[in-house]
């Protein structure tokens, strides 16, 4: 009865709570909450000094659910917890409800204020394995706060729940129980941090380094009677050569919508127990992108598109039409042709993680005598079997050239006079780099005639 009754509870509830509510520790911590508002509920909780006492009516402050998880991180005055001392904690806990079930409880605490609780020394207490009464059941236990961490504010965690408690883990997810935090003070026992020196390039949300601008040496000088070094960061941020370490801008993941981008880099300073930690934030902003707008010529005798073309990786882009019209777009791999047809036009690209706008539709203009002109480059992607191809709609000096997003021409395809209704078929015989390119047509008033998108 106990299986039907629970279950059916937890699927209304669970779908109530997931709909309104949300359950939100504090920053940069894991969820840790019950998925059901019966039972298990943790009364009063004690922390050296501070003393919290709750019922089924009451819960903590933001992000806190009742009967399901309580924040109360913040909201009184935090205990001091010395590296070295003993301190006295203890956890009361009850149900609401009619009915007891047996379960447990467990505390911890993040000394070292690295965002986890699994850190040698942070689980604090595991309560015995007993049927709660209504009237609540409670054990106080002592604890040892370890040495050698920077004084901060950090997580005292208890968890209430209807398990073994062997089985509450710090980041626990259970169906009948409870799950409070407090904020508490670790206080070291090794004194102030000391200052160390590095060459860390200086950056802030408002001057930031290019993703673009290379590596750059990091070096780190060791404060008297310590050894300090760099400790972690975010997955290619920093890089070791020849016993250096580098920063590399290029490795900072930017937002695809801004271009901005951000890394923490950890460094610490020891000496014998006694570690310091020191996050340095290192700023990056998009500034090289291999976006290019081409100026391109449809069929009917004037230059009505654009091609917006980018080299690189991501092949994944979004574009926005923020003014004028009517503008037709055409989406293709890292590719996206803008039909203006002689109307004024404001679009923002988003690819290669910098965001990038462009304006056009006012150099509409007659192409010159053979604007009728066919071009193909097939296959495209092209391999060694690409040909480039085109037919004369009319007579006339005709120069056809491969060229790169910047316009430079980076091979000669064809020079010469032909008549209408002339057919060139060009192998590409040389080697291109991995890039796009243009295939254009050039008519002997020197107006483009039509360009082709290449990609190698």
């Amino acid at each position: 009865m106990k299986f039907f009754t629970k279950t059916l509870g937890l699927i209304v509830l669970a779908v109530f709570a997931l709909t309104l509510q949300a359950q939100t520790p504090p920053a940069g911590y894991c969820a840790s909450y019950a998925s059901s508002t019966f039972d298990e509920e943790i009364l009063y909780t004690q922390i050296h000094t501070l003393g919290v006492s709750s019922n089924c009516s009451s819960t903590g402050g933001a992000g806190s659910v009742l009967n399901r998880y309580s924040n109360y991180y913040g909201m009184f005055s935090n205990p001091n917890l010395s590296g070295g001392s003993t301190y006295y904690g203890q956890v009361n806990w009850g149900q609401c409800g009619s009915s007891s079930w047996s379960g447990g409880f467990r505390t911890y605490c993040d000394f070292n204020h690295n965002f986890s609780l699994n850190d040698a020394s942070e689980l604090l207490y595991t309560s015995p394995y007993v049927s709660a009464p209504p009237s609540g059941v409670g054990y106080g236990y002592n604890f040892f706060v370890p040495t050698g961490y920077s004084s901060s504010t950090t997580l005292f965690r208890a968890l209430a729940y209807e398990t073994n408690p062997t089985n509450i883990t710090s980041c626990y997810l259970g169906s009948w129980g409870e799950t409070e935090d407090f904020s508490v003070n670790y206080v070291s026992a090794c004194g102030s941090a000391p200052t160390f020196v590095t060459t860390l390039p200086a950056t802030s949300a408002a001057n930031r380094y290019c993703d673009n601008a290379g590596k750059k040496l990091l070096t780190v000088t060791s404060p008297a009677g310590y050894t300090a070094t760099w400790s972690s960061s975010s997955s290619g941020v920093i890089t070791t050569s020849g016993g250096n370490y580098y920063v590399n801008p290029g490795a900072v993941s930017l937002d695809p919508t801004t271009g901005l981008g951000q890394a923490t880099i950890t460094m610490v300073a020891t000496s014998g127990p006694c570690v310091y930690t020191v996050n340095y934030t290192f700023y990056v902003k998009c500034c090289g992108s291999d976006i290019a707008q081409v100026l391109g010529a449809g069929n009917d005798g004037k230059a009505d598109y654009y091609t917006i073309t980018f080299n690189c990786k991501n092949t994944s882009y979004t574009y926005l039409l923020t003014g004028g019209g009517p503008v037709t777009f055409t989406k293709v791999n890292k590719v996206l042709m803008v039909n203006h047809n002689c109307n004024n036009y404001s679009v923002r690209i988003t690819a290669c993680c910098c965001p990038k706008n462009f304006n056009g539709g006012t150099s509409c203009k007659y192409d010159g005598s053979i604007a009728t002109a066919s071009l193909t480059c097939y296959p495209n992607p092209v391999n060694e079997h690409t040909t480039v191809s085109f037919t004369t709609a009319m007579g006339g000096n005709i120069e056809t050239g491969i060229y790169n997003v910047n316009g430079q021409q980076v091979m000669q395809l064809f020079k010469g006079s032909l008549a209408a209704g002339e057919t060139v078929n060009l192998p590409l015989e040389a080697n291109l780099s991995a890039g796009i390119y243009f295939v254009r047509m050039v008519s002997d008033n020197g107006e483009n005639v039509v360009q082709k998108v290449m990609v190698k």
